[in-house]
């Protein structure tokens, strides 16, 4: 999340949040200074599925959902791979 807060094409939802404060800390940003960060207090996105605890990766085409995948122990290489199609521009 830290290496790509830059980048306005993506928009970071954060739920379920314990503390941003450590959140930041680990990131070493202050997530309040980007507009593309949206912590979400009041649980308005919710995606129903078994994988909650994990973090959910959802791709949009024209506003509507494209993808779903979760960074899971079934699904280890998420990140990597999203971070590849970034580096790519293949978003």
């Amino acid at each position: 999340m830290g290496e790509f807060l830059d980048n306005q094409e993506i928009l970071f939802v954060l739920t379920k949040i314990e503390s941003l404060k450590i959140l930041q800390q680990k990131i070493n940003k202050r997530l309040k200074d980007y507009s593309n960060v949206y912590y979400d207090t009041k649980d308005k996105f919710v995606v129903p599925t078994d994988n909650s605890i994990y973090s959910c990766i959802i791709g949009l085409e024209n506003k509507k959902i494209k993808s779903i995948e979760f960074s899971s122990p079934d699904n280890p290489l998420a990140f990597e791979q999203i971070k590849s199609r970034l580096e790519n521009n293949q978003l």
